[in-house]
């Protein structure tokens, strides 16, 4: 037969007399033990059940935004936007070094950024600002009058465009295209 005797100290406590020093500090080694845990336990439960004080939710985060539903062109479409992203970048440093500015370097890992923003640019034929955190530049022209050096020279035309290319403090580019009813749209991301 199980049975629970209680610690000395309990026992004398309920008997009205003073517990001994020794028999003390463990009962009250076991009471912290099971406030402590207890106090764990009841904060783990809130913080599963409200919201934070940012507003927040302790939910998992939704899931990110598809990417727009972007179909390939045809092969010598294709060719022509992979020849239309490289004149660009050149033509971009060569305008950038008659400027007096440093070239900018490739930014590989922003590539795929770059080419998915032109994409869904050329899907809902629009130049929306993106929340990412990078300094962009954008535009469009018809496939036949397409190619990098058109381009800069309608950035070029707009001093927006020309701040954001000009900015010293940009040292490196990712460029994307993208084409959709006759036009191709290009995205260029500029980081520090």
């Amino acid at each position: 037969m199980n049975s629970f005797t209680l610690p000395p100290a309990v026992t004398d406590i309920l008997a009205g007399r003073q517990p001994a020093r020794e028999e003390l500090i463990p009962l009250l080694q076991r009471i912290l033990t099971v406030l402590v845990l207890g106090g764990t336990l009841v904060t783990a439960v809130i913080s599963l059940t409200t919201p934070s004080e940012d507003g927040s939710s302790q939910d998992p985060a939704p899931p990110a935004p598809e990417t727009c539903d972007y179909e390939l062109p045809d092969v010598p479409v294709q060719r022509q936007l992979a020849t239309i992203q490289e004149d660009l970048f050149t033509a971009l440093n060569k305008w950038r070094k008659e400027d007096g500015q440093a070239p900018l370097v490739p930014w590989i890992e922003r590539q795929t950024a770059a080419r998915e923003k032109a994409e869904c640019n050329a899907v809902t034929k629009t130049e929306e600002h993106t929340d990412e955190n990078v300094q962009m530049v954008q535009n469009h022209l018809p496939l036949d009058q397409a190619s990098g050096y058109e381009f800069i020279e309608k950035f070029l035309a707009s001093p927006s465009h020309v701040a954001a290319l000009r900015d010293p403090r940009m040292t490196t580019a990712a460029v994307g295209t993208a084409y959709n009813d006759g036009e191709v749209y290009v995205v260029i991301q500029l980081e520090e």
